[in-house]
């Protein structure tokens, strides 16, 4: 025996969607002044966007702090400084001049 199934009825949207969230640049004024002036330099001396270099910067960072500090966020657990991050962007965007900026320190 074959089941029927019933369409659902469409319902229209009570209240017109949140417009987009409209792009804003990364705050780098935010970061020390030794990793700032680092991120704006390198970023243009690249021409890339400052995010690029920023977010790897900070996840060269975190990685140097590894598991030596950790933040208790209440009794029995601590979360360390654990960083993930993906660049994106269109083909010959610098993304990997950005990350190579980044890390060449931290490999030698």
């Amino acid at each position: 025996m074959r089941e029927r199934y019933t369409l659902a009825p469409i319902v229209e949207p009570t209240e017109p969607p949140p417009p987009p969230v409209t792009w804003e640049p990364f705050p780098v004024e935010v970061l020390p002044s030794r990793l700032r002036s680092f991120i704006t330099e390198t970023a243009v001396a690249l021409g890339c966007d400052p995010s690029f270099v920023a977010l790897a910067v900070l996840i060269v960072v975190a990685a140097c702090i590894g598991n030596r500090r950790a933040v208790v966020v209440k009794s029995g657990w601590t979360e360390p400084a654990v960083l993930w991050g993906a660049i994106i962007g269109g083909v010959s965007s610098l993304k990997s001049p950005a990350m190579a900026a980044a890390t060449t320190h931290l490999m030698k």
